[in-house]
C-alpha cells in the first residue's frame, strides 16, 4: 500500500472499492460469510461503521463513516484484504514482488477510495453502488441482488449519514 495522507471528510465519510486480481474468480460470493466475519474483525480492532456495502463477485463496495478526526482508512482495509486472503489458495500466476512479499495474488494492489463531501456525495456513490449488479448485468433491479445493503437501507428515508449531515449544518449555522 502507498503512504497516502488522508484528509478528514467533514461527515467522516468514505467510499472504498476493492477488487479481486482476477475478475473471473468469485471468491466474494462464494466466501460470504468468511467476508463478513473478516469485515467484522476489523470493525472490533479497530472501530468504524458500514453503512452501505455491496458484495460482487469480484468487487467489494462499501461506504464506511469514522470517528470524528479519524482517516486512518488503511490498516482497516489491509486487514479485510489479508484476513480473507489468509484462508484462499495462493494464486498460480503470482509476480516476483508479490512472491517476495508474500501475497496470494488475491486482491489488486491499488483500492479506490474516496472522501465524502456532503450528503449529495453520500448518496450519489450509494446509489452508484446499488446499481452496479445491474450494470454487469448480473440482475435485472439493485433490489434483485442478494448482497447488498438496499435490503437493510433502501426504504429508510434517513440514515444516520443524514441525522449527522442535519446536526452538522444546525451546529455550523449556531456557531
Amino acid at each position: 500500500m502507498s503512504n497516502v495522507t488522508h484528509i478528514a471528510s467533514p461527515l467522516g465519510l468514505y467510499y472504498f472499492s476493492l477488487r479481486l486480481a482476477d475478475p473471473r474468480a468469485h471468491y466474494l460470493v462464494h466466501h460470504i460469510d468468511h467476508l463478513r466475519t473478516c469485515v467484522s474483525l476489523a470493525r472490533k480492532a479497530r472501530p468504524f461503521e458500514v453503512l452501505d456495502a455491496v458484495i460482487l463477485p469480484d468487487q467489494l463496495h462499501m461506504i464506511w463513516l469514522l470517528g470524528p478526526e479519524d482517516t486512518d482508512t488503511s490498516p482497516r482495509l489491509r486487514q479485510i484484504k489479508s484476513s480473507f486472503s489468509r484462508h484462499l489458495p495462493v494464486s498460480e500466476f503470482l509476480s516476483d514482488a508479490q512472491k517476495r512479499s508474500r501475497e496470494k495474488g488475491i486482491w489488486q494492489r491499488d483500492n479506490s477510495e474516496v472522501r465524502l463531501r456532503d450528503l449529495a456525495d453520500y448518496e450519489a456513490h450509494r446509489s452508484y453502488m446499488w446499481r452496479l449488479p445491474v450494470a454487469m448485468g448480473l440482475v435485472a433491479s439493485p433490489s434483485d441482488w442478494k448482497f447488498s445493503s438496499i435490503h437493510k437501507n433502501g426504504a429508510a428515508e434517513e440514515t444516520t449519514v443524514h441525522s449527522r449531515f442535519k446536526f452538522q449544518r444546525t451546529m455550523s449555522r449556531t456557531a
